[in-house]
């Protein structure tokens, strides 16, 4: 007899883990300022109980497929300057 699995617990990323990923792309200022806007933008989030916002990877890389991001112009400019 075969038993059934459990789906996978969905993997969450804190504000600071996202805009790492992102490098470049999008600062923590970006991440609380699209959260701020109604409708909000970028990708969805959840706030916990004690205030904290998470995003899940599942809504972290949908909107990576569906949204082309463009390296800012400091974050271009930092790094044609690096050795």
């Amino acid at each position: 007899m075969s038993r059934k699995r459990n789906p996978p617990a969905p993997v969450w990323l804190t504000p600071e883990e996202l805009a790492s990923r992102w490098a470049g792309h999008c600062s923590l200022g970006t991440l609380r300022n699209w959260r701020a806007l109604r409708p909000p933008r970028g990708p969805a989030f959840q706030k916990t109980d004690q205030g904290r916002v998470l995003y899940s990877l599942a809504a972290v890389q949908q909107f990576e497929t569906t949204t082309t991001m463009r390296r800012s112009p400091q974050a271009a400019a930092s790094k044609e300057t690096r050795p």
